[in-house]
């Protein structure tokens, strides 16, 4: 018995390989008009089919790899914000503090925007996508404050919102920055 031929990719164009690889699939005596058929058909049809589904495939890795980390980011902001709060009188450097980690949290979700939209090209975005990113991240920013007035022990304020969007402007601006210096 012939030894039986490896389907590897690299030899998809081959009709014998497929045929082979087809009788394995399909060991039934009444197949063989089938099998050939089949083998016609995808030596013409088949190559465009496999272009669309690796487009696919490549489609799905970049939104998983790309869009899924801002994605992930919001979910974790929005939890973290839905956890009631002890209120803490914020005076002097714990008011600091606050705004800093509002703007860090938010440049960072800007960011992963930045990142989502460039989708792994080494180009440089235009302007209106680091502007749409900022917004973005603005606008999840006010909404996430208003969603913690109604948190209990939490509140909102436009001292916050403020931190978050200069925090977003802040990273798309050093995002533009090097874009410039490195282009």
């Amino acid at each position: 018995m012939a030894e039986p031929v490896i389907f590897d990719g690299r030899n998809i164009h081959d009709p014998n390989v497929m045929k082979a690889q087809l009788s394995v699939l399909f060991p039934v005596a009444g197949l063989p008009s089938m099998v050939s058929s089949l083998v016609k058909l995808s030596s013409k049809k088949l190559n465009p089919l496999l272009a669309i589904v690796s487009s696919r495939a490549q489609d799905a890795e970049r939104v998983i790899l790309y869009y899924f980390p801002p994605l992930l980011c919001m979910a974790v902001i929005y939890y973290l914000s839905s956890l009631p709060w002890v209120p803490i009188p914020l005076i002097g450097w714990a008011i600091i503090r606050d705004k800093i980690a509002h703007a860090l949290t938010y440049g960072l979700l800007c960011y992963l925007w930045i990142r989502a939209f460039r989708g792994g090209e080494k180009k440089p975005l235009g302007p209106a996508l680091l502007v749409v990113a900022v917004l973005i991240a603005t606008l999840y920013g006010i909404t996430d404050e208003y969603h913690q007035s109604f948190v209990p022990g939490r509140y909102s304020t436009v001292g916050d919102a403020a931190a978050d969007f200069a925090g977003a402007l802040l990273s798309a601006v050093v995002v533009m920055i090097r874009q410039r210096v490195y282009s």
